[in-house]
């Protein structure tokens, strides 16, 4: 009886720790968003389908209104990842993948941070011109515009943020563009020599 007790306290110690970082995960998140407490409140958890159906930043994982992941840097173990080469090293960003069309026009939006080796991905239907613009985002992003065949167009350091102006754009018809935080075209050395994986992409 007395082993059962000791067992049950210290598991209920350990939920209270658990509860205690998951708290102190929040309160660190909300201050790299653009977003009203209240609203945060209504909507953080809220069941969902689609990204229309949370309050941005706030995007929609596992059907309910999540904390973007790149935020806190916790990735789960279906996080998706995009491997890129230059020659014969490879490596990999987590990313954030942007499909439909209220999520691509959203993207970075309402965030003041972006974690280190995480990127957005936007993945179209069909190779065009793409053109980019920064309103409503508050941080510089660095992008990589990817053909289909996975190959790299060209890329754009520093977008700055708020910009309203769609000037950034690709000098080729491409099929992906990729969001980072500013200074990883440099860290990782990211140029038109650079080949990312895309094949599960391109049907």
């Amino acid at each position: 009886m007395k082993k059962s007790l000791i067992m049950i306290s210290l598991l209920l110690a350990s939920c209270s720790t658990n509860s205690a970082l998951d708290a102190e995960k929040v309160d660190g998140a909300l201050q790299k968003m653009v977003i009203d407490k209240t609203q945060f409140d209504l909507n953080y958890l809220k069941p969902c389908s689609d990204m229309q159906q949370c309050q941005l930043p706030l995007v929609c994982m596992h059907s309910r209104c999540e904390i973007p992941p790149s935020l806190t840097n916790s990735p789960s173990a279906d996080t998706p990842r995009l491997e890129f080469s230059n020659g014969d090293e490879r490596q990999s960003f987590y990313i954030e993948e942007r499909k439909d069309q209220y999520a691509q026009a959203k993207g970075m939006m309402f965030r003041k941070a972006f974690a280190d080796g995480w990127g957005m991905l936007f993945i179209f239907n069909e190779d065009s011109r793409r053109h980019f613009w920064m309103k409503d985002c508050y941080i510089p992003l660095d992008m990589v515009f990817i053909r289909k065949d996975g190959t790299v167009s060209n890329v754009i350091r520093d977008a700055a943020p708020i910009d309203e102006k769609p000037r950034y754009e690709s000098t080729d018809r491409v099929r992906f563009v990729l969001e980072l935080p500013s200074g990883s075209i440099d860290k990782y050395h990211l140029s038109t020599s650079t080949k990312f994986d895309v094949s599960q992409y391109v049907k």
